[in-house]
């Protein structure tokens, strides 16, 4: 199925590592953020490009750098109809 308005998660990686850089935060301090080791958040970062990150990940990945995550589900409208992930 190809889609324009779908979001290619091969586009979303380098703009997920610019935002991480345009915070200024090195991955060492991400992972410090995450408790995890900085070669943790070296590995996600590579995996990310592998489509092998969860939401769960993605999602304390985006907290540590100030950032939150979630997923809704709307109408043809654009109104709300439920809140799947958060």
């Amino acid at each position: 199925m190809t889609d324009s308005k779908m979001i290619d998660l091969m586009q979303l990686i380098p703009k997920l590592i610019l935002l991480r850089e345009s915070t200024n935060l090195s991955q060492r301090e991400v992972g410090r953020r995450m408790n995890r080791s900085q070669t943790y958040v070296t590995r996600l970062e590579a995996e990310m490009s592998s489509r092998k990150m969860t939401l769960e990940v993605l999602q304390e990945y985006l907290k540590a750098l100030g950032y939150s995550f979630e997923i809704v589900i709307r109408d043809k409208d654009f109104l709300e109809v439920m809140r799947v992930w958060r």
